[in-house]
Parts: structure tokens; sequence; C-alpha cells
């Protein structure tokens, strides 16, 4: 453990529905098995996390306790998480392609040294592939892997095809919700099956 990284700090809800209102415009990168990603406003270092159904609920909340619990530098280091949003540094380069991994060289034995680690840690998952480097050295950006969730819950993609105007009428939920200090999973099983239909 890297006693220098801190652990994860809790947004206060204010403190998310601030961050909820700029990714309303924020950059997009990309989307997962259950959560999107944008780039941090303001702070192009750190992409935020959004859970966009109940399992990216829990995807986040086993990151952070990840993050939290061990604080190695081969996880990619979460700085602040809330009810919604997990916020994470930006690696500058990635990778989830396993067969990028094994081409036989040795050129890759520091990647899938942190694959097989988590492999240790999480159990073994093609998820523990999706790898990056910071700084020169390799750190895996996903690690919500949830063992007690069937494999076929754990694969697809989460982009529902949902436009920019979805995802401001989706934020403005998860907003209204914080305000009014209400629980998350109805809303979120809602989002879902409307997303997916």
């Amino acid at each position: 453990m890297d006693t220098n990284n801190a652990k994860a700090h809790r947004l206060s809800a204010n403190a998310e529905i601030k961050l909820l209102k700029l990714l309303k415009n924020a950059k997009l990168l990309g989307w997962g098995s259950s959560r999107c990603v944008f780039e941090m406003p303001g702070d192009p270092s750190k992409v935020v996390k959004l859970a966009i159904g109940t399992y990216s609920l829990r995807q986040n909340k086993l990151e952070t306790r990840l993050w939290n619990d061990l604080r190695d530098n081969r996880l990619a280091t979460i700085t602040d998480f809330g009810r919604f949003v997990l916020v994470m540094e930006k690696l500058d380069e990635v990778c989830d392609d396993e067969s990028f991994y094994d081409d036989g060289s040795g050129e890759f034995d520091e990647p899938l040294a942190v694959y097989e680690w988590l492999n240790g840690v999480l159990g073994e998952t093609s998820d523990n592939f999706q790898l990056g480097v910071k700084n020169g050295q390799w750190k895996c950006y996903d690690y919500g892997f949830d063992a007690e969730v069937v494999a076929f819950k754990q694969v697809g993609n989460a982009d529902y095809g949902v436009d920019l105007a979805d995802r401001r009428k989706i934020i403005d939920a998860m907003i209204a919700l914080l305000r009014q200090k209400q629980p998350v999973t109805k809303l979120m099983e809602e989002l879902k099956q409307k997303l997916s239909s």
C-alpha cells in the first residue's frame, strides 16, 4: 500500500449536485457495461464515472471501497465519490484488449503482472485487462468487478443511444433525488428500462 495515496473523499449532496450540473455539457469520453465516463469539467487530468443503472451504483461503490482499502499504485486513484459519481485520475493511455498484452515479447510483463495481481484481489475476469499507463506506470482503471453478479450481467454496453437531451433529463432526475434525499434504486431501474427499450 502506498501511504501517500489518500482515501477517496465523499462528496456532499450539494457538491455532487454541482458536479452533475457540469456533466450536462461535459465531454463524453465513452461508455462501459453500465457507466458513462466524462472528462472532469475544469480538470482534464481526471474523469467522472456516472452510474446509469443499479449495477453501476454497485460498481462505483465497490471501486471506491477497494481504493480506500488498498490505495495501491496499481489502481487508478479515486479522489472523490458521491451517490451517482466517482472521480478518478485520467490515465495517459488505456487499452482493454487482452490480445494486446499477449505478444510473447516480454514487453508487456508489467501490465500482465498488474492483471495477475488484480485477479488475485477480485477473481479472474477479462475486466481486469482494462489497464492503462499514467506517468509510465501501469494501472487498472476499471476495478468494480463483482464476483457475486453472474457474468452475463457484467457484459454489454451502456450506450443505449442516450442523446444530449436524455442525458440532461437523467442528470436532472439524479439532482432531484439528491435534493429530496430519496433512495436511488427505483430511479436507476426505471432509467435502465427506459434506455434499453
